[in-house]
């Protein structure tokens, strides 16, 4: 702003220079025509003063504006520059944050060392168990070869089955006189149990599974006269004392150890057979052990309650009960002579595991048949 007043101030004394050199020829009048042409210089000279006047006034007014933006790009660089210290200091945490984690990825380069060498141990172990597997393959060959053996005694009793499935179907006749009852019965049904209840679908819902057992009840119908048959057909031979089996010799060992009275025989399958009687609560349960070979124990209670027709669906519901319960005993309700039956098989590695295997599962069934018998006691006919 003052450059621009200094300007304008020499501007002026130019021109007055100009006009006191014009009065000064005008006063001498020594020629017109030098007048004019002085007159016309002036003229012309004010008209130059006046052009730059008006372009030192631009000036001033651009000089000013630059002199604004100038001090906006004072603070731009100011707000930058601390900016630029902020992004300093966090590069230096950054900066540390770096070096923890360099640390930490040492740390974990020696975990997965350490696990590199814990998998290469686990690699041993699988390589043990496929040897396992392999002997367990060959044990599942052998198996074969005896299943081939069951499957032409199954092709044996077909035509029992045949003449059983005769009987089945009479027992539809009298699932239909059970559902008329269910519906008298319904009083007594909600106050036996929480299965069986005054709501017409789960009844049907029990009408069908009782259907659906039913060749199921003809196969174990056929199952449990055979091994009536075989309990009831004691060998001529007399019986080794200790066993044919090791199997029999452990667990009878096991018997002995623990006070339990039993008889025993061989039936004329060749089956070792024990038999143990039990006096429940309630109830009389004779417990029929047959060991066909080295490696299987089969536990049969047949007869554990006898029940009439009005009772069928109420007893039915309650093996289920019991069936989902237990894992190992199961409970089994024969239409053919209105009977409830319990079986339990076990399979052993070495004989040497009846001596406490076998023997915790006899023990185990007598528990369950002890609490089965509150279940199933206010049934027996």
């Amino acid at each position: 702003m003052k450059k621009s007043l200094a300007l304008t101030m020499i501007s002026i004394l130019a021109l007055l220079a100009i006009v006191f050199c014009a009065l000064y020829f005008s006063s001498n009048a020594k020629s017109g025509r030098a007048i004019e042409e002085l007159n016309a210089a002036v003229g012309e000279k004010t008209e130059q003063v006046e052009a730059l006047t008006s372009e030192i006034e631009e000036k001033a007014a651009e000089t000013e504006k630059l002199t604004e933006e100038a001090a906006e790009h004072a603070a731009a660089i100011v707000e930058l520059r601390e900016g630029a210290d902020a992004m300093n200091t966090e590069i230096e945490g950054l900066t540390a944050d770096v070096e923890a984690k360099a640390g930490e990825i040492d740390s974990l380069k020696a975990d997965v060392a350490a696990k590199g060498d814990e998998i290469s141990g686990l690699k041993a172990d699988v390589a043990a168990k496929d040897d396992e597997i392999s002997g367990l393959k060959a044990d599942v060959a052998a198996r074969d070869d005896e299943i081939s053996g069951l499957k032409a005694d199954v092709a044996s009793k077909s035509r029992e089955i045949e003449e059983l499935e005769a009987n089945a179907e009479a027992l539809s006749g009298t699932i239909e006189e059970l559902n008329a009852t269910v519906t008298d019965k319904t009083a007594e049904i909600e106050r036996l149990t929480a299965e069986a209840t005054e709501s017409s679908e789960e009844i049907a819902a029990l009408k069908t599974e009782a259907e659906s057992r039913q060749e199921e009840i003809t196969i174990l119908t056929a199952r449990v006269e055979e091994y009536e048959n075989q309990a009831g057909q004691q060998d001529t031979v007399p019986a080794d004392v200790e066993g044919k089996y090791d199997v029999t010799r452990f667990l009878r060992k096991a018997l002995n150890e623990n006070g339990v009275k039993y008889s025993y025989y061989v039936d004329n399958n060749g089956n070792d057979c024990i038999s143990s009687s039990w006096t429940l609560n309630y109830l009389t349960a004779v417990v029929k052990i047959f060991i066909p070979d080295d490696n299987h124990i089969d536990f049969r209670v047949w007869n554990l309650i006898d029940f009439t027709d009005d009772n069928i669906l109420n007893v039915m519901v309650r093996c289920n009960a019991l069936n989902s319960e237990y894992r190992y005993a199961k409970f089994f309700l024969d239409n053919s002579d209105n009977s409830v039956s319990v079986y339990a098989d076990l399979v052993l590695s070495e004989p040497s595991d009846a001596q406490v295997a076998g023997y915790s599962t006899f023990s185990s069934l007598i528990d369950i048949l002890i609490e089965a018998e509150d279940i199933l006691a206010p049934y027996a006919a």
